[in-house]
């Protein structure tokens, strides 16, 4: 699933200049990583068997400060979650699931300072519908 979402983040006009990649942050400047998070996926549970379900994600930036400042990364995180909230058009999932919505639940902030290079993370999750049996 977070290979869906990291493809889909990558159609972003706002980090078409970003490398976007899953599960992976790399340590240069202007690299994002889609992280899987944990938590419960089951939403609700339907009498049909369907249910609504929900994939916990983080999005990631490394940056440095010498080249992009603080602020414009918290902008640049304002802009994806708009983005994210309002898309009309979501990633196909595949046979039997429909993506629902974006949300974002943690705003974007810098997480992590490590010898120059800092770290800053927005928490997401996809609401999708997912039929019986799958």
């Amino acid at each position: 699933m977070i290979d869906k979402i990291t493809e889909f983040l990558k159609t972003c006009p706002y980090i078409s200049d970003y490398q976007v990649t899953a599960e992976f942050l790399g340590e240069k400047d202007g690299c994002i990583g889609i992280f899987a998070k944990p938590g419960e996926p089951l939403v609700e549970q339907y009498a049909d068997g369907g249910a609504l379900k929900q994939v916990a994600f983080c999005i990631s930036v490394r940056s440095t400060n010498h080249i992009t400042k603080p602020g414009a990364i918290c902008e640049l995180f304002d802009r994806v979650a708009v983005w994210l909230e309002t898309a009309t058009e979501l990633p196909d999932l595949g046979r039997g699931s429909m993506a629902q919505r974006f949300d974002v639940l943690k705003t974007g902030a810098m997480t992590q300072q490590h010898y120059g290079t800092n770290r800053y993370d927005m928490d997401c999750r996809l609401i999708y519908y997912t039929e019986k049996g799958c």
